[in-house]
């Protein structure tokens, strides 16, 4: 039996509404299916997707004060609300906005689990516990990934925590450079820094830094993948794009 979500579109454009409807209506049949929200829907919208450069979204958070409340609130802008689910700028691909609603939305399969050897299929996670590591140094942190909008958006994140000085490497090299040289409290490694899951790249920092807290992105973040990246000692691995509470969460963590 489908799950229907309700979704209140407010704001973009005649040609990006039009997209999107057409993206909506290709999830008929699915375990999951997205529909735009009107008045006489038989349910309550559960999303919310503004676009904030529009006056209707201008409107809406006057009105309110924070924007549409009871939803999950996906913002299309640069300054987006503090409780935002997510967050993205133009251009837009609405295929890739429905995939992470599916990951919120689509039930998890039951844990009949095929993994491969490399994703530790034989080790029991049992022996493995969370490793308390020391609080965050403001002044040790390090990220490390080629795309300047996210390494922009990162800063801005740590920023909020106290966290304001702070080291970028944007290719391989440089990230091994800087780990080699000085310490951090805090790591943040894209590893689709090189167009691959760059694990030999993680080993080496971690090599370099086995005190840091080490998070890592990806835009494959698998179940296999999670289990890998915690039974390496990531501190967190987070998918992308960057769901704002879990990079807050992971950031605040101790």
């Amino acid at each position: 039996m489908s799950q229907r979500i309700f979704v209140k579109v407010i704001g973009f454009s005649d040609v990006e509404r039009h997209a999107l409807n057409t993206v909506f209506r290709l999830s008929e049949g699915r375990e999951v299916v997205y529909s735009l929200w009107t008045p006489g829907a038989p349910d309550a919208p559960q999303v919310a997707l503004v676009d904030g450069q529009s006056y209707e979204a201008e409107i809406e958070m006057t009105a309110s004060g924070q924007g549409p409340s009871g939803m999950r609130l996906i913002w299309v802008g640069a300054v987006a609300p503090a409780h935002s689910w997510l967050t993205y700028t133009r251009p837009l691909r609405w295929a890739d906005i429905v995939k992470v609603m599916d990951e919120a939305f689509i039930p998890p399969p039951s844990l009949d689990l095929d993994l491969t050897r490399d994703a530790a299929l034989d080790l029991d996670l049992s022996v493995y516990p969370d490793v308390s590591k020391p609080a965050l140094d403001p002044r040790s942190a390090l990220i490390i990934a080629s795309n300047l909008e996210l390494r922009l958006y990162l800063r801005a994140k740590m920023a909020s925590l106290g966290v304001t000085k702070v080291q970028e490497a944007i290719t391989v090299n440089e990230g091994v450079e800087l780990s080699t040289a000085a310490k951090y409290q805090l790591i943040i490694l894209d590893l689709d820094l090189t167009g691959r899951d760059d694990w030999q790249l993680y080993r080496a920092v971690q090599h370099d830094q086995p005190e840091a807290n080490i998070i890592v992105l990806t835009s494959k973040r698998t179940l296999g993948l999670r289990l890998k990246a915690r039974l390496m000692g990531a501190h967190a691995c987070l998918g992308k794009p960057l769901h704002p509470l879990q990079l807050h969460e992971a950031l605040a963590k101790r």
